[in-house]
């Protein structure tokens, strides 16, 4: 192999690592929130409120923060009208509040000294388990818990995404020395 080709084997394998490493650490980072099962009456004992509600809507509000919109069905802890916007990160790679599954969620939140509530993707709880604190009943099995995980659909394209980039590079390495005569033969 001449260093020419080796030179260019060496960049397609490098952008080959790069687009996978590209794909694959965000998956990565996703998982980087980490929640531990709360205890929910010692965690519903430190917050400064808590509702149980349903998701109504996003808006990114800039400086990596994003508005969650509520509509407000019981309130467990603290005072509420019948919506509640929470300030929350915008991604939920930094534990932002992120959605999966049924819109009805019970939410732990902060005020910090600003006075905008605040919640993350840690603090969101089964509304049924939230209920049974304030009720002192056990939880409904019947309403699912929120997921924090990345969506099938959602690993699904990542991993077209690898599919097709590998196979962009390599056919660009073909193109590019797959029809080079092999070295000491001449070209007429």
């Amino acid at each position: 192999m001449t260093r020419a080709m080796g030179r260019a084997w060496a960049w397609s394998v490098s952008a080959v690592l790069i687009a996978l490493g590209s794909v694959l650490l965000p998956a990565r980072v996703a998982s980087a929130c980490s929640c531990a099962g709360p205890d929910v009456p010692a965690s519903l004992a430190d917050a400064d409120g808590a509702f149980v509600g349903r998701w109504v809507s996003r808006e990114v509000i800039g400086d990596g923060r994003a508005a969650v919109t509520f509509d407000v069905e019981r309130v467990v802890k603290g005072r509420f009208g019948p919506t509640a916007i929470v300030r929350t990160h915008e991604q939920a790679s930094a534990c932002g509040l992120e959605l999966l599954g049924s819109p009805r969620t019970g939410l732990l939140l902060q005020r910090p000294s600003d006075g905008v509530w605040e919640s993350d993707l840690c603090s969101m709880i089964p509304a049924s388990e939230l209920l049974a604190v304030d009720a002192g009943q056990p939880p409904n099995p019947g309403v699912a818990p929120v997921s924090a995980g990345w969506s099938t659909a959602a690993k699904a394209t990542g991993l077209g995404l690898v599919i097709v980039l590998t196979g962009l590079i390599a056919g660009g390495f073909w193109l590019r020395h797959g029809r080079r005569p092999p070295e000491g033969s001449e070209v007429a």
